[in-house]
C-alpha cells in the first residue's frame, strides 16, 4: 500500500503548486451544509424528546441522525476548508487519509441504516405482530449492531478515499489530477470494489423495498385481502413522501459517485455528486420538517414557546387529554 500512496515523487511545494483553490466551491459546500444542520438540529432535538421515540421507526431515524451530524460536519467544514486551499492529498497525507475513511465510513453506515428503516416499515405495515416480534421494545437496538459492524469493516479493512481539489471531492485515486495521469482514474490500484459494491447494492435495496411498500399500500388503498385503515390516506402520503425522498437521494448519491470514480466526467458532475452525498446526510431534517407534523410542531414551539397556542381536545368519556400539535404514531411516519 505504501508503494502506491506514497508522496515521494514530488516536494510538499510542488505538490501544493497542483491543487486547484476554489473559493466560490468552498463557501458553496459550506453554505448548504450548515443550512442542513440549522434545520437539523431543532427537528432532531424535537425527534429524541417526543413520544415518537417509543416506535421503533424512529428509534432508526435517531439513530440515522447521528450518523447524519458525523457526516456533515466532515462535508460541511472539513471539504469547504479543502476546497478554498486547493487541497490534494500530498499536502497532508494522514489528514487525508483520516477524513476519508471518515466519510465514506458515514455514507456507508448512514445508506445502510435507511435500508434496515426501510425494511422496519414495509415489514410494520404487512404483519404488525411480526414487527412487534422484531422490533418491541429494546429489541430495535440490536439492530444498529449491523450498520456499526459494517462501519468498523469499512473503518479498518476497507481503505481509503481523499478529497481532491482538482474535482472537489472525495475520490478513490489519491493522484486524480496530476499530469502523469493525463485526466485518467487508476482503477486498478485504487478500486475499492468494497465501497463500488456497495454503492450499487444499496439503491437496487431500496428500490426492492420502497416498491413493495408501494405495493402494499396500494393493496391496503383498495381494501385487498380486507387491509383497510380510515387513516390510511394519511398514512400511505406521508410514508410515501418520506420513503421517495431519502430513497431517491441515496440512490441518486450513491450512482453518482460510483460512476465518477470509475469513469472520467465533468468537474460539474463531480460537484453535483459532492452536493448529493451533503445532501443524503442532510435531507432527512427537511423531510421531517415538511412532512412529520409532530416533529415540526414541535420546532415550532421551539422558537416561539411565548406566541402560540396548543389548543387541548379532551374526551370525555376517557379524560383522555390530547393535543393538536401531537399526531399519532401512524400520522408521523
Amino acid at each position: 500500500m505504501a508503494k502506491y500512496w506514497s508522496c515521494d515523487a514530488r516536494t510538499h511545494d510542488e505538490w501544493v503548486a497542483l491543487g486547484q483553490p476554489s473559493m466560490f466551491i468552498g463557501i458553496l459546500y459550506l453554505t448548504i451544509g450548515i443550512v442542513y444542520l440549522i434545520i437539523y438540529i431543532p427537528c432532531f432535538i424535537a425527534l429524541i424528546r417526543s413520544d415518537l421515540m417509543k416506535f421503533s421507526a424512529f428509534k432508526f431515524m435517531a439513530f440515522l441522525g447521528v450518523i447524519d451530524f458525523i457526516g456533515l460536519f466532515n462535508a460541511t467544514f472539513y471539504c469547504s476548508y479543502a476546497a478554498m486551499i486547493g487541497m490534494i492529498y500530498c499536502m497532508a497525507p494522514t489528514l487525508n487519509y483520516v477524513m476519508g475513511v471518515w466519510a465514506f465510513t458515514c455514507w456507508a453506515t448512514c445508506s445502510t441504516t435507511c435500508v434496515l428503516l426501510a425494511a422496519n416499515r414495509c415489514i410494520d405495515l404487512v404483519s404488525p405482530n411480526f414487527g412487534r416480534l422484531l422490533y418491541a421494545g429494546k429489541k430495535t437496538y440490536i439492530w444498529f449492531i449491523i450498520p456499526v459492524l459494517y462501519a468498523l469493516y469499512f473503518i479498518f479493512f476497507a481503505g481509503s478515499c481523499v478529497f481532491n481539489s482538482n474535482t472537489y471531492a472525495y475520490a478513490f485515486d489519491p493522484f486524480l489530477g496530476v499530469p502523469e495521469r493525463h485526466g485518467q482514474i487508476d482503477i486498478e490500484h485504487y478500486p475499492h470494489m468494497s465501497l463500488a459494491v456497495h454503492n450499487l447494492a444499496i439503491p437496487i435495496a431500496l428500490i426492492i423495498i420502497y416498491v413493495s411498500l408501494c405495493i402494499i399500500l396500494s393493496a391496503q388503498t383498495r381494501g385487498i385481502h380486507g387491509l383497510r385503515s380510515q387513516n390510511l390516506g394519511r398514512v400511505q402520503r406521508n410514508t410515501l413522501i418520506q420513503a421517495m425522498m431519502i430513497c431517491s437521494v441515496d440512490f441518486i448519491g450513491a450512482l453518482l459517485y460510483s460512476y465518477s470514480n470509475f469513469f472520467p466526467v465533468g468537474k460539474i458532475y463531480v460537484i453535483g455528486g459532492q452536493i448529493g452525498w451533503m445532501s443524503v446526510h442532510g435531507v432527512s431534517g427537511l423531510t421531517y420538517l415538511l412532512f412529520n407534523k409532530t416533529i415540526r410542531n414541535d420546532v415550532i414551539r421551539m422558537f416561539c414557546k411565548n406566541r402560540i397556542k396548543i389548543t387541548q381536545t379532551v374526551t370525555p368519556a376517557t379524560g383522555h387529554t390530547s393535543m393538536k400539535a401531537t399526531a399519532s404514531s401512524t400520522q408521523a411516519y
